[in-house]
């Protein structure tokens, strides 16, 4: 009876998401913990949204044709959790480009980008999707120009954000920052991202020799840059969102962020504090979340520190640190 279920679910969920308009599709992208599902969470309840969590994450398994097309040679598991796909734009019918739209109009039904909502069928009688990802920079400027949706790119202090990848949990990501390799996931691959890339070949190279925390912080570093330089060109409906002063202006902010590419909301206080469901404790308050901002001066170590601040120096991009 369950798998009839799901499979009756499965059906209304196709039929529903060719009648929903992706242009009103809510994106949210940003690095991995940047406090995107927060983020997500508290627009998905303020809008009445189904949520679409990370398609490109590698326990969903929608990408193993996209990684056939591209003739990957490193097909780890690890190595693929930490793929950031890429797409110049979506006017091909590739199939990254087919499961893009399926994300945009809330058909994938998978259990790991549902996560914690229960398949039901009010769910999947929503007219409006939120998607999320983490892993969608190198994606970002041709969902844009393909539908025109509103986004929200949110940034956060590389040092926070890695503090929370590499501190937080032994082996965050199921291994996928372990031993990490920038020169494999920004040079390596033949989709078309070396263009790109290899404008900083010797500043990769030199930051390949450093250690987890230089080349993920490059990995970071890099992958902003390629966003910044795609949103150069003006779009109305783009919005960069940095995580630090959601945190110090509250819920307000967000109000006025989303407004701004056209999305009304509102929100409670009681709700903006709800602690996200990839959080690591259970306590969410405006004090707590202040304290946070701050909390990998503690848990980094100096050489730790300096490892992150000076790929940021090398790359030029010290605009990304965030004085709190």
């Amino acid at each position: 009876m369950k798998k009839i279920r799901v499979l009756s679910l499965n059906l209304v969920n196709q039929l529903t998401g060719s009648r929903i308009d992706p242009s009103r599709t809510v994106v949210i992208n940003g690095f991995w913990r940047s406090g995107t599902t927060w983020i997500q969470e508290q627009i998905s309840y303020a809008t009445n949204s189904k949520s679409i969590f990370e398609p490109f994450q590698a326990r969903a398994h929608y990408i193993p044709d996209y990684l056939k097309s591209i003739n990957l040679e490193n097909r780890e598991y690890r190595f693929i959790n930490g793929l950031m796909p890429y797409l110049g734009d979506l006017s091909k019918n590739s199939s990254l480009s087919k499961l893009i739209d399926r994300a945009q109009r809330g058909q994938l039904v998978n259990r790991h980008v549902l996560r914690y909502e229960s398949p039901s069928i009010n769910r999947s009688l929503c007219r409006r999707v939120v998607v999320k990802y983490t892993r969608g920079s190198l994606c970002l400027r041709a969902i844009a120009d393909k539908y025109h949706c509103p986004i929200v790119h949110v940034r956060r202090d590389p040092r926070a954000v890695i503090t929370s990848i590499k501190k937080s949990q032994k082996s965050w990501g199921e291994g996928a920052f372990d031993d990490f390799s920038l020169k494999s996931h920004l040079l390596h691959i033949s989709d078309g991202r070396r263009e790109y890339f290899c404008q900083w070949e010797d500043e990769i190279e030199k930051i390949e020799r450093t250690n987890d925390f230089g080349r993920i912080a490059g990995y970071y570093c890099l992958t902003e840059r390629y966003l910044q330089d795609r949103f150069k060109s003006k779009f109305d409906k783009f919005s960069l969102l940095q995580y630090e002063d959601l945190v110090c202006k509250g819920q307000s902010f967000l109000i006025e962020v989303m407004q701004k590419i056209d999305v009304d909301i509102g929100i409670s206080g009681e709700h903006f504090y709800k602690p996200s469901s990839t959080q690591y404790d259970n306590h969410n308050d405006s004090q707590n979340l202040k304290c946070r901002l701050h909390s990998w001066k503690k848990k980094l170590s100096r050489e730790e520190i300096e490892s992150i601040e000076s790929v940021v120096q090398l790359l030029k991009m010290e605009n990304f640190l965030v004085d709190t």
